[in-house]
């Protein structure tokens, strides 16, 4: 089993409901990847404010969120 954890919600996240709490997946690979296509939206469809990442950290992966700075 592992976990996906949304470390920030910026105000675009929040509407989201995939992306509200912590989503438990299979196996790692399986949330690493969910993770990877939730990143990939986030950044190009509906927000720009904001830049995620994200990365494995025991059985979980960590979606972090911050400033684009391709922005300024």
């Amino acid at each position: 089993m592992a976990t996906i954890l949304v470390e920030k919600l910026c105000s675009c996240a929040k509407k989201r409901k995939s992306w509200a709490g912590s989503i438990e997946c299979e196996t790692i690979e399986e949330a690493t990847q969910k993770a990877a296509d939730m990143c990939e939206q986030g950044n190009t469809r509906f927000c720009k404010k904001h830049k995620f990442s994200y990365s494995l950290d025991s059985d979980n992966i960590v979606i972090k969120m911050e400033v684009n700075k391709q922005l300024g």
